[in-house]
């Protein structure tokens, strides 16, 4: 399909009026991937966003004519199968028979898939997005990576402002959470009053089931569960517990001095399996100079909101 043909030209326009639409970010993306879908009749078109800090890209968008688990909220980690090759690299990449080619890490979103065009959304040389269309017919995509790339430099700008936007109040909210937590931690009572105070602020500030925070009993070599607070699930572990310091993932934060971000949980060695629903977790070492004193742990039921 030549990019200056009139199909192609009209969907550029039609991309081009969602783009300045004033929709939200997540609908004038789903605008584009139903308009790419439909105009070219592509069995799976989806855009995903590019969270390089935490190493990962989310699907904000998905148009699909056949089953698929791929949904809004799906998230890879960068690198991983074309669209995670695409979001690290900003590099193009397109598959004119996706069983003739060998790609480490390939990732099939839907079984009849045999062609696929991977573009980059790129703004001021960074990766914003990745536009992936998917077809079940062979050389579908021949041809088409002109056009596509035309529509995300359509997309880039509005994209660009949405992420700064976002980026803002994330700041805004950072700044409102930091406020209450010293509000919290001055308010009279002791250390371990305190401790449960800021638990119970994280647990209502973020979407999430379970907070902690454990102090090191370096003699023994323990942690003691300081504060714990549980929304929507029961806890088999109470204020006063101690666990071994060379045990799960918190210990692996205390032993490197480094936060640890794991978003499958039983992809890893060292999580303390139990009969919770958590899939992903967050430990971040409480530091006091240059000694690390104990370890925040934040636990979730969905890994999306680790960003």
């Amino acid at each position: 399909m030549n990019p200056h043909d009139g199909t192609a030209l009209a969907l550029l326009d039609r991309v081009a009026r969602l783009s300045l639409g004033g929709g939200s970010l997540r609908e004038t993306l789903q605008g584009v991937t139903d308009a790419l879908a439909g105009t070219f009749g592509w069995s799976f078109v989806a855009c995903v966003t590019v969270d390089a800090d935490a190493g990962r890209f989310v699907c904000q968008a998905v148009t699909s004519a056949v089953p698929t688990e791929v949904g809004v909220g799906y998230g890879r980690p960068l690198g991983s199968g074309v669209v995670g090759t695409v979001a690290q690299t900003g590099e193009a990449i397109l598959l004119h028979d996706v069983l003739a080619v060998e790609l480490p890490g390939f990732v099939q979103t839907f079984p009849s898939c045999r062609s696929e065009l991977c573009v980059p959304v790129l703004h001021d040389g960074r990766v914003l997005a990745v536009l992936n269309a998917e077809s079940d017919v062979v050389g579908a995509f021949d041809g088409m990576q002109p056009t596509l790339e035309r529509v995300a430099q359509h997309v880039a700008g509005p994209l660009a402002m949405a992420v700064a936007l976002e980026e803002a109040r994330h700041r805004a909210a950072d700044l409102q959470l930091l406020t209450e937590v010293s509000r919290v931690a001055m308010a009279p009572g002791g250390l371990r009053p305190m401790l449960a105070r800021v638990v119970t602020a994280l647990l209502d500030r973020f979407p999430v089931p379970l907070a902690a925070v454990a102090l090191i009993d370096e003699d023994a070599e323990e942690f003691e569960v300081a504060a714990i607070q549980a929304r929507g699930m029961a806890l088999d572990v109470v204020p006063g517990t101690r666990i071994p310091l060379h045990r799960g993932i918190s210990a692996r934060a205390v032993h490197t001095g480094q936060r640890q971000l794991v978003l499958d949980v039983t992809a890893d060695p060292d999580y303390l399996a139990d009969a919770s629903p958590i899939v992903a977790q967050l430990s971040v070492p409480i530091l006091w100079g240059a000694r690390v004193r104990g370890v925040l742990t934040v636990e979730s039921d969905t890994p999306h909101v680790f960003t």
